[in-house]
């Protein structure tokens, strides 16, 4: 018999298992209305409908939980690593800044592409001011050259003697400025360190970068390796690891030094490698500009490869590469206004770079300073006397050239090669950076007993 229209459903009536059974729920009357069958079908299946829906939020919802419990779990040691990390940079040796440090960080944990556009970004829209004249002296700097002199027992005759004269290299002209007007003294070659005779093995001098930025001045040396104990340091980073020479000026040598400069980029931006103690630290690379001591002191500068290879190596006591040459043959290198010489960044934004280069007899040429562009750099490099040179470190924390003086007690001291405020030009690393121990690597330049 069919059961009255109006007659609701039993609550002993259940629902399918695929719907998670259960008993069924009433059917609700609204006033005196009655539900005819095909209403109460209609009403079963909205009510299914949304215990259905109710059932799917719950499986999204445990789905989530999971994945955002997981993502907890493992967020909480990554966390934990990333912030050692940043600590052990943050109270590492050295005396680069706050800012410099958590650059390194970000590039040690391969975040380096932000900190390129970061960079890019920048300096697209800082840049130094055309015109203007150099609130710095061009006279001469760090400390006053000098004098050796010899000790004479008391038993002996003082008798003039005439010096004996050590062979050196000859000091290049002045170097000429590329602004339109020079200024007193710019491009004049100044002696440091100590007197040998009537010369020098370390001169320096400032010039302008370009005919542009006239109101900065870089810093130019010479220096001839002959005569001075030249030395390429490794950092406690760049390259690392344990080698022979300290990285920084031993306390015991700090009386002979005279200067030190900045060192390349990192390997992982280099584009080369680093060789001493008989072995490759970071593998040499074919093509590279490539910088080399050997074991008598004297220094060559050339392309890994071309100029000097792999067989050469039992004959050289360092190597260091970096980038590509950006003098050859006395001149700029065909692409150097199309090469990367640093971070992708634009070849015609100014900014503080440093260079090495090697003169036709062999002296050491370094330049080092604010306002350059690539063409700048080399054509600052040639100007000096350069016959090859390549580009160095770039960023005013990193472009770093001191000046060493010993006081009578004994303390020794550095001056920043350019002083002055960091807006006007002035060098942002500190004078006495290299006197303790640094992560990266630098050239230092001591005097050399003589005898």
């Amino acid at each position: 018999m069919d059961q009255p229209d109006d007659a609701a459903p039993t609550t002993d009536d259940e629902w399918p298992e695929e719907f998670g059974g259960g008993p069924a729920p009433k059917l609700v009357r609204t006033g005196n209305a009655k539900l005819t069958r095909n209403g109460k079908r209609k009403v079963e299946r909205e009510e299914r409908a949304a215990l259905e829906t109710r059932r799917e939020r719950a499986v999204h919802w445990a789905r989530f939980h999971r994945l955002a419990t997981g993502a907890i779990i493992l967020a909480i040691p990554l966390c934990i690593l990333l912030g050692t990390t940043w600590a052990q940079a943050m109270t590492k040796p050295g005396q680069e800044s706050f800012q410099a440090r958590n650059v390194q960080w970000l590039r040690d944990i391969h975040m380096g592409w932000m900190v390129d556009r970061v960079e890019q970004l920048y300096y697209s829209r800082e840049q130094p001011p055309d015109g203007g004249t150099p609130d710095q002296a061009i006279g001469p700097s760090g400390a006053a050259p000098t004098t050796v002199e010899e000790e004479t027992s008391d038993d002996e005759e003082e008798t003039p003697t005439t010096p004996a004269t050590i062979p050196h290299l000859a000091l290049p002209p002045p170097v000429a400025t590329p602004a339109a007007e020079p200024l007193p003294d710019e491009g004049t070659w100044f002696p440091a360190g100590p007197d040998l005779g009537g010369f020098h093995g370390v001169y320096t001098t400032k010039v302008r970068p370009n005919d542009q930025k006239t109101s900065l001045l870089v810093f130019v040396a010479w220096v001839d390796p002959t005569v001075t104990d030249v030395q390429i340091q490794p950092g406690l980073e760049l390259p690392g690891g344990t080698w022979t020479n300290p990285s920084q000026i031993p306390p015991d040598r700090c009386q002979d030094a005279i200067l030190a400069f900045n060192g390349g980029f990192r390997f992982d931006q280099a584009r080369g490698g680093w060789y001493s103690d008989g072995r490759q630290g970071v593998p040499l690379r074919d093509g590279a500009a490539s910088m080399v001591q050997y074991p008598d002191g004297r220094y060559a500068i050339g392309e890994w490869g071309r100029d000097f290879g792999e067989a050469d190596l039992p004959g050289m006591t360092t190597v260091r590469q970096n980038l590509e040459l950006l003098v050859d043959n006395g001149e700029p290198v065909a692409n150097i206004d199309t090469n990367d010489w640093g971070a992708e960044l634009a070849n015609s934004y100014f900014i503080w770079r440093s260079g090495y280069g090697i003169t036709a007899d062999g002296a050491l040429i370094y330049v080092g300073g604010p306002g350059l562009q690539p063409r700048d750099l080399a054509q600052t490099l040639i100007n000096a006397g350069a016959v090859r040179g390549f580009e160095g470190d770039i960023n005013p924390e990193w472009v770093a050239a001191n000046l060493f003086s010993t006081g009578p007690d004994g303390t020794c001291t550095g001056t920043p090669s350019l002083e002055g405020s960091q807006d006007k030009g002035g060098q942002r690393s500190p004078g006495d950076r290299y006197l303790s121990p640094d992560t990266r690597d630098f050239v230092a330049v001591y005097t050399k007993p003589q005898g």
